[in-house]
């Protein structure tokens, strides 16, 4: 669980920067951020691996990161976020 944690990190910096980037340069149109989704697809392979159905340390902690990973997304659909949301309280 630490792994995800520490790539749900890297994701959310990786966003964070592309998303500064953007509000300096608003006239520039720039490519989706393929190094923050490469991130959040290797933290929820740790995630997964981790087998985050039997909470152990960490566990908690990993997937409410990884849900302000798919908070940062910013998509129109926030429906995976809610189902994830769901499972996480589960977890608890």
């Amino acid at each position: 669980m630490w792994l995800a944690i520490l790539y749900c990190i890297m994701c959310l910096g990786s966003r964070l920067s592309t998303l500064k980037i953007q509000m300096k340069n608003s006239n520039t149109n720039f490519p989706e951020d393929t190094v923050s989704l490469r991130y959040q697809e290797l933290a929820s392979c740790a995630i997964a691996l981790a087998d985050y159905t039997k909470p152990k340390k960490y566990t908690a902690e990993a997937l409410m990161m990884y849900a302000g990973c798919e908070y940062m997304k910013q998509d129109d659909s926030q429906v995976r976020l809610w189902l994830f949301m769901a499972v996480v309280s589960s977890a608890l």
